[in-house]
Parts: C-alpha cells; sequence; structure tokens
C-alpha cells in the first residue's frame, strides 16, 4: 500500500470518526474553561467600576493590555495580542518548538501537561476504535478501551517525555553555541542559514520521537502488547526500517494541518475587530478549527495505523482468515 493511500485511507477514518472527534473536542475544552474563567475574572476585577470596558467593546487597546499584564502577572501575563488571534497557531508552534512553554508561565504549562494527560488516556480508545472497528463490526467502546490501555501509554509517554527533555537540553546548548560562533560574522544569510540548521535538527527529533511514540502506541494496541519497554523498541525499530512511509505520512499530515491554520488565520477576524457580532463569529470560527483539528489527529492515527498493520502483514492475516 502507498504512502498517500494510506493517507486517504486514514482521512476516512478521521472523517467517520466525527462522533469521538468532538468527545475529545468538548474534553478539551473542559479542560482548558478553569483557565478561561480564571482569566476572565482577573479581567473583570481589574476593571473593577471603571468605564474602560466601554473602550474595550472596540479594537484590542494595546496600551491596556500591557499595564493589565504587568499589574496582575501570573496567567495573565500569558495574553498578548498573538493569541488572541489566529496567530496563536505561530506561537503555538513556537513555543512546542522552544521548550519554552513551562518557563513562561507554569500556569500554561500546567494546562498542557492536563491536556497531555487527556490526549494519553483517550489515545487508546482511538486506537482500538480505528483498528479493531472491522474485527467487531462495530468501534470497540470507546472509553472502556481508553480507560484499559491508559497505564500503559502514561509509562510510554514518560518514557517519552525523557527524550523530550534531552532534546530541549540539546536545543537549549545549540542555539547559544551558534549564536556565539557566529558573533563576529557580518554576513547575516550565513547567520540564518546556521540557525535554520539548527532549527531542521531540532524539528526532526521532535517529530522522530513523536512519530516513534505513536507507533508504540499502534503496535500495543494491535498486538496487545503489555511491556511498554517492547512496545517502545518496536517502535523505534519500525520506524527506522519503514522511514519513507513512516516519516513521510507524519510530514504530509502537518502539512494539511498547516493548511488549516492557515485558512483558519485568513477567515477568522483577529483582535482589530470589534463588535458583538465578530466575537461571536471569531469564538465558532476557533472552536470549528479545534474540533478540526482533532479530526485530522485522529486521520494521522488512522493512517499511520493502515502502515502499521499493512507493513507487518496483519491486513493479509485477516483477508485471508475472511
Amino acid at each position: 500500500m502507498s504512502m498517500f493511500k494510506a493517507i486517504g485511507g486514514g482521512l476516512r477514518m478521521g472523517l467517520v470518526s466525527w462522533r469521538i472527534a468532538t468527545i475529545l473536542w468538548l474534553g478539551a475544552l473542559m479542560l482548558a474553561l478553569p483557565w478561561a474563567v480564571f482569566l476572565e475574572e482577573s479581567i473583570h476585577e481589574y476593571i473593577g467600576s471603571s468605564l474602560v470596558h466601554e473602550s474595550l467593546r472596540g479594537p484590542m487597546d494595546l496600551a491596556w493590555l500591557e499595564e493589565f499584564k504587568d499589574e496582575t502577572g501570573g496567567l495573565s501575563s500569558w495574553v498578548t495580542p498573538s493569541r488572541l488571534a489566529p496567530a496563536a497557531v505561530l506561537d503555538n508552534i513556537e513555543l512546542w518548538f522552544s521548550g519554552d512553554l513551562f518557563a513562561e508561565s507554569k500556569a500554561l504549562g500546567a494546562l498542557a501537561i492536563v491536556v497531555a494527560l487527556f490526549w494519553t488516556l483517550m489515545s487508546g480508545g482511538v486506537l482500538a476504535h480505528l483498528n479493531r472497528a472491522e474485527e467487531h463490526g462495530d468501534a470497540v467502546p470507546f472509553l472502556a478501551a481508553s480507560g484499559r490501555y491508559f497505564f500503559r501509554f502514561l509509562r510510554l509517554v514518560l518514557g517519552a517525555g525523557l527524550a523530550y527533555y534531552f532534546k530541549y537540553r540539546f536545543s537549549l546548548w545549540l542555539f547559544p553555541k551558534i549564536e556565539h560562533a557566529t558573533r563576529d560574522v557580518t554576513v547575516e544569510r550565513t547567520i540564518l542559514i546556521y540557525n535554520l540548521v539548527a532549527a531542521g535538527v531540532v524539528i526532526f527529533l521532535l517529530v522522530l520521537v513523536r512519530v516513534c511514540v505513536d507507533y508504540a502506541k499502534i503496535s500495543t494496541v494491535v498486538e496487545e502488547r503489555r511491556s511498554m519497554v517492547m512496545a517502545g523498541l518496536r517502535g523505534v525499530q519500525f520506524v527506522v526500517t519503514h522511514p519513507v512511509r513512516t516519516l513521510g505520512v507524519y510530514l504530509v499530515m502537518g502539512a494539511l494541518g498547516l493548511l488549516l491554520a492557515a485558512l483558519y488565520y485568513f477567515v477568522s477576524p483577529g483582535p482589530a475587530g470589534s463588535g458583538m457580532g465578530l466575537i461571536v463569529l471569531a469564538l465558532i470560527l476557533g472552536q470549528l478549527y479545534l474540533l478540526l483539528r482533532w479530526v485530522l489527529r485522529i486521520s494521522l492515527l488512522g493512517a499511520e495505523s493502515t502502515v502499521y498493520r499493512e507493513a507487518s502483514g496483519f491486513m493479509r492475516s485477516e483477508s485471508s482468515r475472511s
């Protein structure tokens, strides 16, 4: 099976799994609501009985925003104009790439950990649905499968966390070294090339860890593995022996995610707009974008599962039994 057929199959799986995508979207929304309520209360208390709320009904007042951040601190310091607009997607990528997510705000880092644990819990049910639906005639009970694989996946994710930690330590060592080595270089193009190469190495390491973890999870569900050490080794071995299909599927699906983000960027109103209608539109479009992101995440696991099952002979053995 070609890589693009696997991607097409994964996209179909994601679209027909819209109910599961909705559950994931609602779960993530419920997890984020306490932080949103806390931020709303901070703004309400800061404004108090003043009339500044009248001016805030219009385009974003950057002077007021900077004053609010400086005086309140904490989670409020995370609010920037780019994070109140579709450009927040780019901010998220930068935080993920640089490792500044936890350094910038402990509350934001805590939210990221909670969401990661939520996905660790739910990914077992997603993979069970994608890989066992055709055997059972219907999807296996989603939440039951999520609970069954959670502690196995948690051990796997903790191991992957060490890999991410060492990658970020490497990143913190690499870029200052480049800055020191190029401090006397006068050609900006040379400095840019050095930094782009370093960024490419860091991104490749991040993607490699992510893809290996995905295939370790798939191996756990498809082969009912209980040893996460063996599952992790199987994930690494599968990616190393099938680099074009495994990394290709991830990169193509990642490109689709960037296209979706670009579409969201162009159609969603930013903080410069005013009026209740634009606020409601921005809220609806933002949540629709997040829902489609969950569909793409399910599609990625579907495509990766297809690649794994075909390369490992599971599809051929199932066809022969039928």
